[in-house]
């Protein structure tokens, strides 16, 4: 800084400027390219088997102490699915059904039942 002091019309003047140069470069620049398109797994309309085999006992544990319980403090549909997790195991997992056609997990393989809230 110098012995002089900078004026707010210098400063306007310099913003104004940038301004100027950044519009030009963003009208000038090349189209960006397409987004991917990105796979979303559909919203299950009714209870689906999956191509995975799961223990009776596992799915009636997941289902009776995780995924109902889940779905009666939200109030809402819960949707019980199968996924295979980065070892290669199949796991169950749970979401609201309003966010499982929006989901994007890469272990996906398929719905297995959907939960409604118990009153």
């Amino acid at each position: 800084m110098g012995t002089q002091r900078t004026s707010n019309k210098d400063v306007l003047d310099a913003i104004n400027a940038l301004t100027q140069a950044i519009t030009q470069s963003v009208i000038n620049a090349p189209a960006p390219a397409a987004p991917a398109q990105v796979q979303v797994a559909p919203a299950p309309t009714e209870a689906s088997s999956p191509k995975a085999k799961l223990d009776p006992s596992y799915v009636s544990h997941v289902r009776v102490a995780k995924a109902q319980p889940y779905a009666n403090d939200k109030g809402a549909d819960v949707v019980l699915y199968a996924r295979r997790n980065g070892r290669g195991e199949t796991k169950l997992a749970y979401c609201l059904a309003e966010k499982f056609a929006k989901l994007r997990d890469r272990g996906l393989i398929g719905a297995i039942e959907i939960l409604n809230p118990e009153a």
